[in-house]
């Protein structure tokens, strides 16, 4: 079977352009991110513990014990999985009651404990 004369052109236009395409596309600005970019997780998770109620607060971040005045904030830097735990009762939580376990996707967010 005979191909007409304009297929054949038309063809290796196709041909080429889908050639070039594809490389145009793997020239994107996308592909200039590094890897480990792209798929890292935090090591700390930086974490804003806000004391919203008109007591003071005292925590146990990880093994570490803290207070927050009324009203006050505190920003501390801990590893994925440490747990903020209650130390002493206050009107919402029970002493030893967990409040927040941090993970990397929290990184710089705003914990509010009353």
């Amino acid at each position: 079977m005979k191909i007409p004369c304009f297929r054949k052109p038309l063809a290796i236009v196709i041909s080429a352009a889908c050639l070039l395409s594809s490389q145009a596309v793997f020239a994107s600005s996308v592909r200039n991110v590094p890897v480990h970019a792209m798929f890292a997780k935090t090591s700390t998770v930086h974490l804003t513990l806000h004391n919203i109620s008109d007591a003071v607060v005292e925590l146990k971040v990880g093994d570490q014990v803290i207070t927050i005045a009324a009203g006050k904030t505190i920003s501390v830097n801990v590893p994925p999985g440490t747990r903020i735990v209650t130390n002493t009762a206050t009107k919402l939580h029970p002493a030893g009651e967990l409040v927040f376990e941090a993970a990397s996707d929290f990184n710089n967010a705003t914990v509010s404990i009353g």
